[in-house]
């Protein structure tokens, strides 16, 4: 339950599309990832998506 509150948290905040706030939560994303290792694969798995189009999208 806690990583699906988690997983829609960081959606939200990639999806404000400010560049500063998507740096930071890829940041924090990395971070986390790093820190809990497989238990956190699931969360990186869900928003590799959101954060390779944020990463491509045109300005």
């Amino acid at each position: 339950m806690e990583l699906f509150l988690c997983k829609d948290a960081f959606r939200v905040e990639l999806a404000d599309h400010r560049p500063a706030v998507v740096k930071q939560t890829c940041g924090l994303l990395g971070a986390l990832a790093w820190a809990c290792g497989a238990s956190f694969t699931c969360i990186v798995e869900a928003l590799l998506v959101p954060i390779l189009l944020m990463a491509t999208k045109k300005k």
